[in-house]
């Protein structure tokens, strides 16, 4: 496996010079995200990129539940910022569910943002103790920047530079996913992701986190991340 270098912010999908590259071999390049490809498909596609010839496209197909994503794994737990370009395709529209998720395999802890399928207006965050909640920042065609910070403090999710949503406590993640998925009822959907990056958290002075701020989802109660 290629180590990860945990200081500097690195990319997803770089490319050297002009050459082509299979989605493969760039993920061959990129040992520590490993693909999942359930009624779906992940592959570098130069239809979109925020930097660089291509991206990262994750796309889905009939056939039952859908769940496409890659994995990265941490070899312990640890905190700090995360960071991917996400481009949405659908705003507007209920579709299916795309993240940057992070874990904890031992506390089953998740945090996450980015688009649910029931909410076609607001991206959507998630942390410890709450549900899939919707945030203030409308969904718009384009790039944005999806952010996970995890420190001793807390837990912030935040859309392009706009935090969304807090969670006060010391949590860790030793894993990471790029997703997109949902139910077969829903239509399908390709997005794009672009420009991933990772800076581990050095301990020092902290400002605590607040309370967490939410917006209510519409009727009907939050429903779990799929």
């Amino acid at each position: 496996m290629r180590k990860m270098s945990t200081t500097v912010a690195v990319c997803l999908l770089v490319l050297a010079g002009a050459v082509a590259v299979s989605a493969q071999s760039a993920y061959d390049d990129f040992e520590f995200w490993v693909p999942t490809e359930q009624n779906g498909t992940a592959r570098l596609s130069s239809d979109e990129s925020h930097s660089g010839l291509q991206s990262l496209k994750l796309s889905s197909t009939p056939g039952g539940q859908r769940y496409i994503y890659l994995t990265h794994v941490f070899p312990q737990g640890t905190r700090g910022t995360m960071s991917v370009w996400f481009y949405d395709t659908a705003p507007g529209q209920q579709t299916l569910y795309s993240s940057i998720t992070a874990y904890n395999t031992a506390t089953s802890e998740a945090f996450q943002v980015g688009v649910a399928d029931w909410s076609g207006s607001n991206y959507v965050w998630y942390g410890p103790g709450l549900g899939q909640t919707q945030s203030s920042v409308a969904r718009s065609l384009g790039w944005h920047q999806f952010v996970l910070r995890i420190i001793p403090t807390g837990y912030e999710a935040l859309v392009d530079n706009v935090v969304v949503g807090t969670v006060a406590g010391d949590y860790t993640f030793d894993g990471v996913q790029l997703i997109v998925s949902g139910p077969d009822w829903r239509p399908d959907a390709s997005y794009y992701f672009d420009d991933f990056s990772f800076v581990e958290y050095i301990p020092g002075p902290q400002v605590p986190i607040p309370a967490p701020l939410t917006t209510p989802r519409p009727p009907g109660g939050n429903r779990p991340p799929e």
